[in-house]
Formats: C-alpha cells, structure tokens, sequence
C-alpha cells in the first residue's frame, strides 16, 4: 500500500467507537482529537453533570464552533489591521536605513 493511501482507524469518543479512514499524515491530528473531546467532556461532565450523551456532544461541538468563529475573527482581524502595519513599519525601516547609509558616505 502507498503511503499517500488512506488508513483505517477507530477513535473512542465518550466511549462510542468510531471507524474512520484517514489520511496516515492526518492519524496523529485524529488521535489528538480524540484525547481533546473527552478531557473537555470530562471536564463539562464535571461542571454540569451529565444529562445524556446527545446533550453532551451538542454542548460540545457548540463550544468548538464558537472557538472555531473566534479564532477565525481574530485571524482576520491581524490580517486586516496588523500586516499593514507591519508593511509599513518596514516601509520605514528600509528608507531609514538608506538615510543612515546616505549620512555614511
């Protein structure tokens, strides 16, 4: 088999097996994956009791979609106001630089 070829896993979320075929580069982000919705579902189940599964993994994939929103707001925000300044700033730094070099010679 090619290593570019996808690979059968299984992955246990709150104690549901899961049969996927992935990619095998992609296997270690599954596997991650995996660990993080059942440390954040113990810790839901923790701060407010388990009510059923279906509840559960709702609550879930709500709070990783807002993450998901914010984190893509924030990126658009650097885009939109950071990089420009950057370019600028670097703008600047290259005519200061050739002032310094002019102020050389």
């Amino acid at each position: 088999m090619a290593t570019d070829e996808p690979i059968h896993i299984t992955i246990t979320i709150l104690q549901n097996h899961i049969d996927m075929w992935v990619k095998p580069e992609h296997e270690v982000y599954y596997r991650e994956a995996e660990r993080r919705i059942n440390d954040r579902a113990a810790d839901l189940i923790k701060k407010w009791g388990y009510s059923d599964e279906q509840d559960l993994l709702s609550k879930l994939l709500i709070e990783t979609t807002v993450n998901y929103i914010a984190q893509n707001s924030q990126l658009h925000n650097y885009q939109e106001t950071v990089i420009p300044k950057m370019e600028t700033i670097l703008k600047l730094a290259v005519q200061l630089d050739d002032q310094v070099q002019t102020l050389d010679r």
